[in-house]
């Protein structure tokens, strides 16, 4: 069980949060273009434990998966439904995190033996 101190560092801050996201593969340069968003985290959804405000206020349309924030450590995998040419399949998930910013980095299948991410990132830009 976490103690308070813990439990108030596995939960992020309230407030607007910039988001990027972008595909790439990891060591190289090149990668698409970065996705720029905010998103507005409320008092009470910030209330709730990491894994839930990530998969519902910066990162949704997850539906299932097994997804550990722990410590500032994301790890993990979610299931994605099939997506031609792709079957069903899981996809690793990795990355950092605390109150004010996070870093995810999500496995796609590989292309061509080319093994390539989905990165995600954000952090806090206005506190509430």
């Amino acid at each position: 069980m976490l103690g308070a101190c813990n439990a108030q560092e596995d939960r992020f801050t309230p407030g607007t949060w910039e988001l990027e996201a972008w595909m790439g593969v990891e060591g190289q340069s090149t990668t698409t273009p970065r996705q720029k968003d905010t998103a507005k985290l409320s008092p009470q959804l910030a209330e709730q434990d990491a894994r839930t405000v990530m998969f519902s206020a910066f990162y949704g349309g997850v539906k299932s998966g097994d997804v550990a924030f722990e410590n500032g450590t994301i790890s993990g995998h979610i299931d994605q439904q099939a997506v031609a040419p792709f079957p069903a399949h899981q996809q690793a998930v990795t990355g950092t995190y605390s109150a004010d910013r996070f870093e995810m980095r999500i496995a796609m299948p590989a292309i061509g033996g080319m093994q390539s991410y989905q990165f995600v990132t954000g952090r806090l830009v206005k506190p509430d």
